[in-house]
């Protein structure tokens, strides 16, 4: 007997997963990709609605929205900061590129930003953030040692998911019991996330961490949260490690993080830590401060007596920053 194809097309409504109720990730990306590469689309709320997720081109000093073209490499960044750069949206696209049941490629890209394939798009409807997260994990582990761009890319997509399931995935993937590779970059995606609980994470695992180069790359990321909780932190670092490498990069990082009172924590830096090559990292962090601050610090550090060596590596990053005032004290002590 002949099956009628409306009857072959409501019973499909029921059972295909994709169509709503609760889709499992894991048997889809298994079921795909069988007779050729296919992407895997679905959509998450984005953790950071004022971010929009898309390919930019630079012109005339702005960023123009492009199209994204995921088979030939093109990346999705954030542009909450970039002039020009389009209006934010609360859900993103998740780009996973299929073949025989594994994920190859992972893009994220904010709904509404243009993508082009030609490679065949199934779209997927009913997908879990906690099944995503699950997903995009697996993704990491496979490459959790040496250099992977697909690592990457899952990280970042992990990094776009809503605390705190986005904190807890890159807490366990950068524990100490993964390898050093896996670690620093999944530290970093931590302090994209921009969350007070990636700041706490991090802030413990600065506090149990035996490494100065992992101690390092928890305080850049830190840098990168943009809350004034992770500034006092990174200060608290550089007053107080015991490593004269770290205290060097924290005043550096304090520096980035813009904090208003970075100036004056810096400046005892130079005046008080016994090391003089972390007096020389901390004058050169003043120079890294939002301008007009960061002249406005060098010259009150000219101005003040004492270390004579301190003051000429002032006077050199006040020559790198071309400001008028800058130049102006230059010439008065030439002449």
């Amino acid at each position: 007997m002949k099956v009628p194809t409306a009857l072959i097309f409501l019973l499909s409504l029921f059972l295909w997963p994709a169509a709503g109720q609760g889709l499992d990730l894991e048997d889809a990306v298994r079921g795909a990709g069988d007779t050729g590469r296919e992407w895997l689309v679905y959509r998450v709320p984005l953790a950071h609605p004022d971010r929009f997720l898309c390919c930019y081109g630079w012109r005339d000093g702005e960023a123009r929205e492009g199209t994204c073209r995921p088979e030939t490499g093109t990346g999705s960044w954030s542009t909450s900061d970039v002039k020009g750069a389009g209006p934010g949206s609360d859900t993103s696209e998740v780009y996973l590129a299929v073949h025989r049941g594994e994920v190859e490629q992972v893009h994220t890209y904010s709904a509404g930003c243009r993508v082009e394939t030609t490679w065949p798009v199934r779209d997927l409807t009913g997908v879990a953030e906690a099944d995503s997260l699950d997903v995009l994990r697996g993704v990491v582990l496979r490459d959790a040692v040496g250099e992977s761009r697909r690592r990457g890319q899952a990280l970042a997509a992990i990094a776009g998911h809503r605390p705190p399931g986005s904190v807890e995935a890159l807490a366990d993937l950068s524990a100490p019991q993964r390898g050093a590779d896996l670690r620093e970059e999944a530290i970093f995606w931590l302090g994209q996330t921009r969350s007070p609980l990636a700041v706490a994470e991090l802030a413990n695992q600065l506090d149990a961490e035996p490494k100065a180069s992992i101690r390092e790359q928890i305080l850049f990321s830190l840098s990168q949260t943009r809350r004034p909780e992770a500034a006092l932190r990174i200060q608290r670092a550089a007053e107080q490690d015991v490593s004269a490498d770290v205290r060097r990069h924290s005043w550096f990082c304090l520096a980035l993080t813009g904090d208003p009172g970075a100036e004056a924590a810096i400046l005892r830096g130079v005046r008080d830590d016994p090391s003089a090559d972390v007096r020389e990292g901390a004058v050169f962090a003043l120079s890294q401060l939002p301008s007009p601050r960061s002249v406005d610090a060098l010259l009150d550090l000219v101005r003040r007596p004492g270390d004579g060596e301190v003051k000429r590596q002032a006077l050199f990053w006040l020559a790198q920053s071309g400001d008028p005032r800058a130049m102006e004290k230059i010439s008065s002590l030439l002449d």
